[in-house]
């Protein structure tokens, strides 16, 4: 049992989004019948070792949740590139570079993280901003969608 709860114990659930030492969220899906003897000690040795875990009880996989898992931790590459690549000297980064270096798609950004609350909840706790700016063309117009980059607040 202990093996689980240091399995548990080594996803994002430690990893550390700001100064005041928040994680994100972490959810863990353990495929046991909820009404077995081993689902119960189960859960009654993680409530103990963590306390204030939320068991969200009983829950049917689907493609759906399949969906949402891929989204959330596009949401987590992200996050974590923007760490790697603004930690050192750089003091911003460009959208279109930070996606490259990560290796994810504008299709991603747009279908996958930016419009994710998980997206808006994490950046709004991080030590991050994102900063749009109008963009323009070799003749001054402005275009229609404005130039996305990112820096340390």
């Amino acid at each position: 049992m202990s093996e689980v709860v240091q399995a548990i114990n080594r996803t994002r659930c430690r990893s550390v989004i700001d100064i005041e030492g928040n994680c994100l969220e972490t959810f863990v899906y353990i495929t046991l019948p909820t009404h077995s003897k081993t689902y119960a000690a189960l859960k009654e040795e993680i409530s103990k070792e963590m306390p204030g875990i939320n068991d969200c009880g009983h829950w049917n996989l689907t493609e759906n949740v399949n969906l949402e898992i891929k989204k959330a931790v596009q949401v987590e590459d992200f996050f974590n590139g923007l760490d790697i690549f603004l930690n050192g000297d750089k003091e911003e980064i460009s959208l279109e570079e930070l996606l490259e270096k990560i290796d994810l798609t504008k299709r991603n950004w747009t279908s996958g993280i930016s419009n994710r609350p998980l997206f808006k909840e994490i950046l709004d706790k991080s030590d991050f901003q994102m900063i749009k700016s109008l963009a323009r063309d070799r003749r001054g117009r402005k275009l229609k969608k404005p130039n996305i980059s990112f820096r340390k607040k």
